[in-house]
């Protein structure tokens, strides 16, 4: 992929509110008939952003540049409901996400509706698309793993037994993995079949990350971190901490995982390198491509640190506005910018922020009344997309 530098604006477009109606004028799509397939699937699109970290490593990395953005809004689109999960973009440019009260959409890249289909429960976790172009999500309510063709009809539903916090990650041969609330974790085939499930210890909020070798790593809210080999069986296991956030994996295979503290993790037995105490953390670990660490906390900062553990620079956002980052992992562009969203204290205001790689402030820009958990996406033109649980920034 070739770096792009163009100047445009970040887009704002998941700013939604669950009391504003849907105004965009293109038919709701409901039909669950079967679409042709395209291709047949062996792993991710080769888009800009088609899975939660861009990558199955949840390095965050983009491999386009953002130089040109200003923070210059470009549009909005209103869903039905709080979009708390994150964006993925298609080959074709298509936007992709679901929000609390059970809908899924797809927008084209001006920010018209294509089609959306209400599922069985809310989504708050980010889609992951495969090569073929089929679509994956996960809801709550037990209602499953959904995957949609890309016309916007429903290929399978694949019911987990549990509800789904978990964005799924697709492995290159195309196996589809994500955890459960109170049901384990899952690899499924692209047909919808199950290929195994594995008995975690504790219900699994965070999303998977899986090697250059296939090992798949993904940790448990009672505190237990696994690595597991790609037929289901167990690597390793080491109890750390709750995790909230996901795993993410170095160019050299070091494992981060926030847990407590910032972990850093030998693949091959689980064994810690270092640790670094963040504060609490609700988000996943970013990488850039000099393997710099970002990560934001609930205690109000923002962490850039060395592979080695030590802390390269940290904003303190406490003094400013009690900001505190919650679900937001951060979006890295080619050229370094850092993007993440953040929530001022009781709910009065939520930003979209962009850091230099130096810790200083590029811009920031209010987008929401109340809280920004989404995390962003970059788009190859260097557009920024991000949702929120409301629209109206001004009133605050």
């Amino acid at each position: 992929m070739i770096n792009k530098s163009l100047a445009v604006g970040i887009i704002f477009l998941f700013i939604v509110s669950s009391t504003i109606p849907m105004v965009i004028g293109y038919e709701t799509k409901t039909v669950i008939e079967e679409e042709p397939p395209v291709l047949v699937s062996d792993g991710p699109m080769d888009s800009a952003w088609p899975m939660f970290g861009q990558n199955a490593r949840h390095t965050g990395r983009s491999p386009y540049s953002t130089a040109g953005n200003t923070g210059v809004e470009i549009w909005r689109f209103t869903a039905e409901g709080p979009v708390e999960g994150g964006p993925v973009i298609g080959d074709d440019g298509t936007i992709y996400f679901g929000d609390r009260v059970w809908y899924f959409y797809a927008l084209y890249g001006d920010g018209t509706l294509k089609w959306k289909y209400r599922t069985g429960g809310a989504i708050t976790s980010t889609p992951a698309i495969g090569n073929d172009g089929i679509v994956y999500v996960g809801t709550h309510q037990r209602a499953g793993m959904y995957a949609f063709n890309p016309g916007g009809t429903l290929k399978w539903n694949f019911n987990a037994g549990g509800s789904i916090y978990s964005s799924p990650a697709i492995a290159e041969d195309g196996t589809i993995y994500f955890g459960t609330m109170g049901d384990g974790f899952y690899a499924v085939n692209p047909n919808g079949t199950e290929k195994w499930h594995y008995d975690a210890k504790g219900d699994i909020i965070s999303s998977p990350a899986i090697g250059d070798d296939g090992t798949v790593y993904v940790g448990s809210h009672s505190g237990y971190f696994y690595a597991l080999h790609a037929n289901g069986t167990l690597r390793w296991e080491k109890s750390l901490g709750t995790m909230r956030g996901s795993a993410t994996i170095a160019d050299d295979g070091t494992v981060y995982i926030e847990a407590g503290k910032l972990y850093a993790l030998y693949p091959n037995n689980g064994t810690v390198k270092w640790t670094l105490s963040v504060g609490p953390a609700h988000n996943s670990p970013s990488l850039d491509e000099d393997g710099v660490i970002y990560i934001g906390t609930s205690a109000f900062k923002f962490y850039a640190v060395y592979p080695n553990g030590t802390i390269k620079w940290t904003h303190d956002f406490y003094d400013e506005d009690h900001a505190a980052i919650w679900g937001s992992s951060a979006a890295i562009s080619a050229d370094g910018t850092i993007y993440f969203g953040n929530s001022i204290s009781g709910l009065h205001g939520g930003y979209i922020m962009a850091f230099n790689p130096d810790g200083t402030e590029k811009w920031r820009k209010l987008i929401a009344t109340d809280g920004v958990d989404s995390s962003p996406c970059i788009g190859e033109d260097g557009t920024v997309y991000i949702g929120s649980v409301t629209d109206d920034p001004g009133k605050h």
